[in-house]
């Protein structure tokens, strides 16, 4: 990671206006989610129609270094991630979920996920939608920010 942008796989994020100098480049989504496919597609929806700028993570331990090191305005969180097992006591966006709530993060929160959609919401996610409901998500995420 180079000290102004990170550069991943699928797409490129500038990181130079994280608003500690004043700057708005636009809000902060952190986007966890482990299907390349989905995250293009949100990654699409989120800077093209959104203006946001995009932090990915593949797993919760990426999902919490990206939420210490950056300003984030809102999450977007899949509640199981490929790291979880069918012994996990917890999936990856409940422990993700977890550890921004006892960091005192209050913005939204968009679960997508199938698996734990009511566990999330009930742990505190503003909304939990299906996977399949890409632009839904973008809504959502858009009428909290």
């Amino acid at each position: 990671m180079s000290g102004d942008s990170w550069s991943g796989t699928e797409f490129e994020v500038d990181l130079l206006g994280d608003r500690r100098d004043g700057s708005s480049p636009g809000k902060f989504v952190l986007l966890v989610e482990d299907d390349p496919v989905i995250v293009e597609m949100l990654r699409d929806c989120l800077v093209d129609y959104g203006g946001f700028q995009v932090l990915h993570a593949r797993t919760s331990l990426e999902a919490q270094e990206h939420f210490d090191q950056n300003v984030v305005d809102g999450i977007i969180l899949d509640g199981k991630l490929a790291e979880d097992t069918h012994d996990s006591s917890e999936f990856g966006g409940i422990r993700v979920l977890a550890y921004v709530q006892q960091r005192n993060f209050h913005g939204p929160v968009v679960a997508i996920s199938g698996v734990c959609s009511k566990e999330l919401c009930a742990r505190g996610a503003t909304v939990a939608l299906p996977k399949s409901s890409g632009m839904a998500i973008l809504g959502a995420l858009l009428s909290v920010l």
